[in-house]
């Protein structure tokens, strides 16, 4: 087939020749190679022959046009030349990026060891990034940065560690005591607010009348134990006091009641 081949591009060749150059020594078929090429381009498959071994040469000989980018991957096997023209292009592109927010973490007296509150929602910022993006055959290959500005700063999520000591209920009634008072004892839980001395309450703290107990005071209060008195309250006036439980079921079990109310030292 390849000696055929060649007989017909040789017979071409004569008949566009001038017959002095038609001499039997310049047609020997052992001496003239002919190279067969297999061209992908644009998702097309060419075949063809040629005389000529300069691949380049022979794509333009074709009128395969070759962009400025574009390049050519070269195989050869089995006297064959498989040739892919790789069409590469360049972009620039400019996108908007989420910046991820970070997280702070603050120690405070406000809050039961081992637990935490957050009183900051973290929020993503975003930039804009300028990109250069290299594309083979419509794919993306590789992408440059180029610049990055940001349009809105992250803000951070703030954490509080909580770094005080629970109190703990204790039903041992207490063998020295400054002051014994009968007082009415309700109950009150979470609320999502500070108490008036400014910490998150905890079984332990008891609301109070400062006229009566100032605050700060260590207390032992009848069926409920040991607490401090921290908490103010609309309704706790005079000789009445409100005791921190967990639970809104706790709190209905309590109801209302009169204790006896045990003024601590400081010790």
């Amino acid at each position: 087939m390849k000696k055929l081949l060649l007989l017909v591009l040789l017979t071409t060749a004569i008949l566009y020749s001038e017959p002095s150059q038609w001499t039997s020594s310049e047609f020997n078929l052992d001496d003239i190679n002919l190279y067969h090429y297999v061209v992908e381009v644009d998702g097309e498959i060419k075949e063809f022959y040629s005389f000529d071994q300069d691949v380049e040469k022979v794509i333009e000989q074709e009128k395969i046009q070759l962009g400025e980018k574009d390049f050519l991957s070269i195989k050869n096997f089995d006297d064959t030349c498989y040739v892919k023209v790789i069409r590469r292009h360049e972009e620039i592109i400019t996108e908007v990026e989420k910046i991820p927010f970070t997280q702070e973490f603050k120690n405070t007296m406000k809050i039961t060891k081992g637990f935490t509150k957050t009183i900051q929602k973290g929020q993503p910022g975003f930039k804009e990034v300028k990109y250069k993006v290299i594309y083979e055959e419509g794919e993306e290959k590789y992408r440059e940065l180029l610049s990055e500005q940001t349009i809105k700063s992250p803000r951070p999520e703030i954490i509080l560690k909580g770094e005080r000591t629970k109190v703990v209920m204790a039903s041992g009634r207490p063998i020295h005591a400054k002051e014994i008072l009968t007082m009415e004892a309700s109950a009150y839980t979470h609320t999502g607010n500070t108490t008036f001395t400014g910490i998150y309450p905890e079984v332990g703290t008891i609301a109070v009348d400062p006229n009566i107990i100032p605050l700060g005071t260590r207390l032992w209060v009848e069926g409920y134990g040991y607490g401090i008195a921290e908490d103010t309250g609309k309704a706790i006036k005079g000789n009445k006091i409100d005791l921190f439980m967990e639970t809104r079921r706790e709190c209905l079990f309590w109801g209302r009641r009169k204790v006896r109310v045990y003024i601590l030292g400081s010790d």
